[in-house]
């Protein structure tokens, strides 16, 4: 049942990365590699004795491991240099991880001997690239690569991995800059995040690689993860990079930044400039005026859906100051300016409703009233209820998901009730209409809790299985 030929003999060896010996070495790592590659070298030489180089690169092509074939075939000590690292440009990938497997086992870490073997592969720049990744030093390999035509350069960059260089690579930026030039975006933001967390690399560097990425298509941009985008926008802020740059950054990425803390920069600039503000009520909604008879501009679906989203998880009041209080006067200027402006784009009332929303995640004052003073001051002198029912709708909506036994009840509710009639009852004497919203949710959280209470009555009864 052997097989005849010592290649399809020894294949076994090379489909494994830790093919059974049948030695008792489980307990020495580095000894059983030894016992590992000594096999190899050995099947590889008796190949060569009896079938040739062809045995080898046909062993090559079907083993699993390629490039462990080559890596035994260099320590054999057979002078076959040219033959095999003539591969390096093939078509097949298999013969192409071979002869990479051979250069690196037999250059050692030499460049002098990289550089003869580039200077005999001139006109295959492919050839020459590959080459010059084997090296361990980059610095090695770029100073080469100056000397070499613009083909080599380009050949080497586009196959070059940041990975494996250790966690002290002092090159992450300048690697991150060369990939960028050749189009590989997806790969620089990789490396970036990478070597981002060990505080390696250069801001401005990051920044680039983030406005590159996602402009133009990218076989490789399965390699950046929300992770990876939002390490680098955290690196960002970490180095205190200008915030309109960040927001930018943020509104780019939002579709893929769960979440909603880490578009810190963007609801800044939302509660701080009424022009953004009323950009993403545009993108997000149709005019609401009666007669308009200008057809409003297309908005693509997906930008739109970004506006919304904004919209909905945005949290920060306009006016709100670095110590988290909101000031009355930049508040009522951020409003006129706002209402000025949705009213040109026939917006005003829904916008007025978005604002009446973010009024909800207001700050409460420091002697334990809700919501702040200058909000209340602004629900109090509003023209219209808008404010006040988007006040009300946001209150519900901030509650979010919640889960109970089945038997719990509606004291949930009740207690949420119990909380909002506290604020109305504080609040009432100077703001009416703040505390007449306040005890609006009160009421429905009743309603709520009672309805709560006889599902659950229903249940202990047996009516309601």
């Amino acid at each position: 049942m052997r097989p005849v030929r010592a290649s399809e003999q020894h294949r076994w060896l090379f489909d494994d990365w830790h093919p059974d010996l049948g030695a008792s070495l489980r307990d020495d790592f580095e000894a059983r590699e030894r016992e590992v590659d000594l096999a190899r070298e050995r099947a590889v030489t008796q190949i060569i004795a009896e079938e040739g180089l062809p045995g080898v690169t046909a062993l090559a092509q079907v083993a699993k491991l390629p490039w462990a074939v080559g890596s035994a075939l260099a320590r054999s000590g057979g002078e076959f240099d040219m033959e095999a690292l003539s591969l390096l440009d093939s078509e097949d990938t298999s013969l192409v991880q071979f002869s990479d497997g051979f250069a690196r086992m037999r250059r050692g870490r030499e460049a002098r001997m990289i550089r003869q073997w580039v200077a005999q592969f001139a006109g295959r720049p492919v050839a020459q690239a590959r080459l010059l990744l084997t090296l361990d030093d980059v610095q090695d390999a770029w100073a080469m690569l100056i000397d070499l035509p613009e083909e080599v350069d380009s050949a080497y960059w586009a196959e070059f991995a940041p990975y494996g260089r250790g966690a002290d690579f002092p090159h992450a930026s300048e690697a991150a800059r060369q990939l960028l030039r050749h189009g590989r975006a997806a790969m620089a933001v990789d490396a970036l995040s990478l070597y981002a967390r060990r505080d390696a690399v250069e801001v401005d560097v990051v920044v680039d690689a983030l406005n590159e990425f996602g402009n133009a298509e990218d076989p490789e941009v399965g390699r950046v993860s929300e992770y990876d985008l939002t390490t680098l926008l955290d690196y960002l802020r970490l180095h205190s990079v200008d915030e309109s740059v960040l927001a930018r950054l943020e509104w780019k990425f939002l579709p893929v930044l769960h979440d909603e803390s880490r578009a810190k920069s963007l609801h800044r600039l939302v509660a701080r400039d009424p022009a953004s503000f009323v950009q993403l009520v545009e993108y997000a909604f149709k005019p609401s005026v009666e007669g308009n008879e200008s057809e409003p501009p297309r908005v693509d679906p997906e930008l739109a859906a970004n506006a919304y989203r904004l919209l909905r998880e945005w949290r920060m009041v306009p006016g709100t100051n670095e110590d988290g209080v909101v000031e009355q006067e930049k508040l009522e200027s951020w409003l006129h300016d706002v209402r000025a402006l949705l009213s040109e784009t026939g917006h005003l009332e829904l916008g007025e409703l978005q604002i009446g929303e973010v009024f909800a995640h207001s700050p409460s004052e420091s002697d334990g009233t809700f919501p702040a003073r200058a909000v209340r001051n602004v629900l109090e002198a509003a023209p219209n209820d808008r404010f006040e029912r988007g006040f009300i709708i946001g209150l519900h909506n901030k509650r979010g998901v919640t889960s109970r036994g089945m038997t719990d009840g509606g004291k949930q509710e009740y207690d949420l009730a119990q909380q909002y009639d506290a604020w109305a009852a504080r609040v009432e004497a100077t703001h009416p209409r703040t505390a007449g919203a306040l005890r609006s949710v009160a009421d429905s959280y009743r309603d709520e809790g009672r309805r709560n209470d006889e599902e659950a009555r229903r249940f202990l009864e047996g009516m309601d299985l």
